[in-house]
């Protein structure tokens, strides 16, 4: 699972050569506001609660995020299971496996 917090734009590069669908946590206020409310956008667009199942969940999950750690969705995760992988950039890359 991949997630991405933040507005999209900001990671377009990072994003570009992946070959899977994206979840967006909390997306819906940037410029991609309008196409989540297409029928076709279900399941794409996550609140914390929906990252927060997937994340203690059996998959492993990463969330890639532009949001400063200290206001970022990654509080509401569970206690021991948010791993930082790498921070460069103003981006954070989480996973909730070491």
């Amino acid at each position: 699972i991949l997630a991405h917090e933040g507005a999209i734009e900001n990671s377009a590069s990072a994003l570009i050569g992946l070959n899977r669908r994206l979840k967006i946590v909390n997306g819906v206020k940037s410029n991609l506001a309008f196409g989540s409310t297409f029928p076709e956008a279900a399941g794409v667009f996550w609140d914390a609660p929906a990252l927060a199942e997937a994340w203690r969940g059996p998959r492993r999950a990463f969330l890639l995020s532009t949001v400063r750690p200290d206001r970022s969705v990654i509080r509401e995760l569970p206690r021991g299971q948010v791993y930082l992988l790498r921070e460069r950039g103003g981006r954070w890359l989480y996973s909730n496996r070491p």
